[in-house]
């Protein structure tokens, strides 16, 4: 009987910075653009980050 692979995410940090990524780039991209939709991205990256607190 083999044993089963526990998967396991890589790394906190690489999520932190995609959080990060994320909550920038929506902001930068909703200015340089004047597109509200990107602020879709910057929401769900505000209501992500406090999973790191």
């Amino acid at each position: 009987m083999s044993n089963e692979k526990s998967i396991k995410p890589a790394n906190g940090y690489l999520m932190f910075v995609l959080v990060l990524v994320l909550f920038i780039g929506g902001i930068v991209t909703t200015v340089k653009y004047e597109n509200p939709a990107w602020l879709i991205a910057t929401a769900v990256a505000f209501i992500s980050i406090f999973g790191f607190i």
